[in-house]
């Protein structure tokens, strides 16, 4: 009895712990998206679609290219164990600043022979430039992750945000400028704060060095790199088919969507994730079963998510027509849709830090591809036939089935491990 007692107040202990780590996490995000949020009045007079619709298409893409900066050796970060955090760490923040400016000379090349005709040339130099701190604060994010340093985290979703609005308003008169200064100072924030912190994580005894690390984690640059371009380009898909099938304007229209509805959305669901993989690698670690967090999570996303979408139902379109201003036109009818293609990433997006803390990356990668051919395949078709609408409501339904799949095999991976744990 004393035994199970200590147990239960473990158990406690740590979901109040798993909490505020996720408000925390949450607050940060919030705060950051809260000033983009006041900001997009200011901003949408300022700039109008088409000058949002271009900077979508330069985010888009450098999200791309920042994701697989580091060659996902971020993602590994979360399950390594203490003696190996700081040597993969310096590893992660080392590789974007030569993977970024290798995959600028490949978008250019491809612009130049003919195989990114949606593309101008000019954008490659400010993708780089986006890029570079953006894949390091990929990096820092899942060092404040696997050290608990959620402070360190909000000091970043803060930063980039602020800078980002102060230097559109105030300092040049380009949003993509104004992006890639954020980014620089979140990257200097996260910096500053991580990397004393870093050295106390790792007193190098039990680390090898750099090639055997590599050679340890091989299977995140050889398999979950390329699948997480797949998965990240298919996120990006939307914008740059839109953009190509029904103007830049209706591009910039969707971005703003993806910021004012998709963005409050995907920072609560990507807090959930980093808590997700805080708190399940610390049960996994201790052989502990971790879908008692993956059910916490999927609840509080399905409803927030049914939450947000009946609240644009019923007051989305008067108030989005306030806050844009004249120039920006919005039907009802996409609103809705494009907050619907919003929801399923946002209730089962966290869920796939499960697959990397438990080094079933194969897995994962066998889902991104799917997910990929869906996405493209989805909106090669439906942007060619179908109102833009339309084509989102087609995407949300293939989106649907491929997170609940994934869903279905992280519950079945854990069951099956605890199952042969006991």
């Amino acid at each position: 009895m004393p035994g199970a007692a200590a147990r239960l107040r473990g158990l406690l202990a740590r979901g109040g712990a798993m909490w505020r780590d996720m408000a925390l996490a949450t607050l940060a995000s919030a705060g950051g998206q809260g000033i983009m949020l006041l900001a997009t009045p200011l901003l949408a007079r300022s700039y109008g679609p088409v000058p949002f619709g271009h900077w979508s298409i330069v985010v888009a893409v450098a999200g791309v290219i920042a994701t697989i900066a580091a060659l996902r050796f971020d993602q590994a970060l979360g399950g390594a164990p203490d003696g190996e955090v700081k040597r993969l760490a310096m590893l992660a923040l080392v590789l974007p600043l030569a993977v970024v400016p290798l995959l600028a000379l490949v978008l250019e090349g491809a612009i130049l022979f003919g195989y990114a005709k949606t593309f101008d040339r000019a954008i490659v130099p400010m993708v780089a430039v986006v890029a570079v701190p953006q894949g390091l604060v990929t990096v820092l994010v899942a060092i404040a992750i696997r050290l608990g340093k959620f402070r360190a985290l909000a000091m970043m979703r803060f930063a980039q945000p602020l800078v980002f609005v102060a230097a559109a308003l105030l300092v040049v008169r380009h949003l993509e400028t104004a992006m890639a200064i954020g980014w620089c100072f979140a990257t200097l924030a996260g910096l500053l704060y991580l990397l004393p912190l870093g050295d106390r994580s790792d007193d190098g005894a039990a680390a090898a060095d750099t090639r055997s690390l590599v050679r340890r984690y091989w299977q995140f640059p050889a398999i979950a790199t390329p699948l997480s371009f797949l998965d990240v380009l298919a996120l990006a898909l939307p914008v740059l088919f839109i953009a190509g099938s029904y103007g830049p304007g209706i591009a910039g229209a969707y971005g703003q969507l993806q910021r004012l509805l998709g963005g409050p959305l995907s920072i609560v669901a990507a807090a959930a994730g980093q808590v997700y993989v805080r708190h399940a690698g610390v049960a996994l670690r201790a052989g502990e079963d971790d879908r008692r967090i993956m059910r916490h999570i999927l609840l509080a996303m399905l409803a927030l998510s049914l939450a947000t979408l009946t609240a644009v139902i019923l007051f989305g379109a008067p108030l989005l027509a306030l806050v844009l201003g004249p120039k920006w036109q919005i039907g009802r009818d996409f609103l809705i849709a494009a907050t619907i293609s919003f929801l399923p990433k946002a209730i089962g997006g966290p869920i796939s830090g499960f697959f990397p803390l438990t080094r079933r990356v194969t897995t994962f990668a066998g889902w991104q591809f799917c997910y990929f051919l869906s996405t493209l395949s989805i909106l090669a078709l439906a942007t060619r036939y179908l109102p833009p609408g339309g084509a989102l409501l087609v995407l949300a339904c293939g989106d649907t089935l491929l997170y609940s799949a994934l869903v279905l095999l992280a519950w079945t991976a854990a069951r099956h491990r605890v199952a042969s744990a006991g």
